[in-house]
């Protein structure tokens, strides 16, 4: 009996000591899958971060990129068109008037000349109506 309580009592000690062992396993466990997850989420919210910072560096650049661009262009457009000003305008002292219709250029007055012209030239057919003016009068 004596022995029995022995071999009882080591076998409980023995028992102890595997629980013991496993909790501490397992505490262990715990303890390193906490650290991971919380490792995790930082590195998660770490890139997130970069993520976001790199997105709006990017849309910074291009918007001073562009900006720039923009600049340069409305600049360059507007030394073209006060260019193309010039240039009409001094195509306009230099040409005569007859060839202003076929460089697209109307000068004052040019247009009624031309059509005052016209009328006295070809009166009879480009006339509306039968008599032209005559023939618009009421009769009494």
């Amino acid at each position: 009996m004596r022995e029995h309580k022995v071999s009882l009592t080591q076998e409980s000690k023995e028992n102890t000591y595997e629980q013991e062992q496993e909790r501490v396993l397992q505490t262990m466990q715990q303890a390193v899958r906490k650290s991971l997850n919380q490792s995790k989420q930082a590195l998660q919210s770490s890139f997130e971060t970069t993520a976001g910072w790199v997105e709006k560096t990017v849309q910074k650049t291009n918007q001073e990129h562009f900006q720039n661009v923009q600049t340069q262009y409305q600049s360059k457009l507007g030394d073209e068109i006060t260019a193309n000003n010039m240039t009409k305008n001094q195509l306009k002292k230099l040409l005569p008037m007859s060839a202003y219709p076929a460089c697209g250029f109307t000068h004052s007055g040019h247009t009624f000349v031309q059509e005052y012209f016209l009328r006295k030239l070809f009166g009879p057919l480009t006339a509306k109506g039968k008599g032209g003016k005559k023939g618009t009068k009421k009769k009494r």
